[in-house]
C-alpha cells in the first residue's frame, strides 16, 4: 500500500474549493505528468469535475479551476501552516490534561497572540490538529 501523501491530504482537509487549493492541486497534477507518476484521485476527480462545468454548463476555465483569485485577503500557505501549528499546541496541551480555556490562553501567551484568534484557529483547525496530536509520542 502506497504511503500517503501528507502534504496532499493537508491540502484536502484545509483549502475546501479555494484558489490555493486549486494552485496547489494543479502543481502536483504538473509534477505528476512531468515525472510520469500517477495523479492523486481527489486531484484527477477535481479536475474532471472541473472540465466537466466548462463542458457541460458553460463556466469559464478560470471560474470551473478556481483560477481567479478571490477579493480580500487571500490565506498563504505560511498563513494557514502557523494557524495549523497554533491549534496543535492548543490540542496537545488538552491531549495533556489542560482544559480548553487554559490551553487557548497559555498559547496565546507563549505566541504573542491574541486568545479569539486562537480560538479561531483550533476551531478551524481542530479535526487536523487532533488526528496530528494522535500520533505524537506517549511521555514516559
Amino acid at each position: 500500500m502506497p504511503k500517503p501523501d501528507f502534504f496532499l491530504e493537508f491540502i484536502h482537509r484545509t483549502f475546501r474549493a479555494d484558489y490555493l487549493r486549486a494552485q496547489a492541486y494543479l502543481e502536483h497534477f504538473a509534477e505528476c505528468i512531468e515525472s510520469g507518476k500517477k495523479p492523486d484521485k481527489q486531484v484527477v476527480k477535481w479536475m474532471a469535475k472541473a472540465i466537466r462545468e466548462h463542458l457541460d454548463e458553460g463556466v469559464r476555465l478560470e471560474d470551473a479551476f478556481a483560477l481567479t483569485k478571490p477579493r480580500g485577503r487571500v490565506r498563504t500557505f505560511d498563513a494557514v501552516g502557523r494557524e495549523l501549528q497554533i491549534a496543535l499546541f492548543v490540542a496537545l496541551r488538552i491531549q495533556d490534561g489542560e482544559t480548553r480555556e487554559n490551553a487557548i490562553a497559555t498559547v496565546a501567551k507563549q505566541e504573542d497572540c491574541a486568545e479569539k484568534s486562537v480560538e479561531r484557529y483550533y476551531d478551524r483547525h481542530r479535526a487536523n490538529a487532533k488526528s496530528i496530536a494522535k500520533m505524537r509520542p506517549q511521555q514516559t
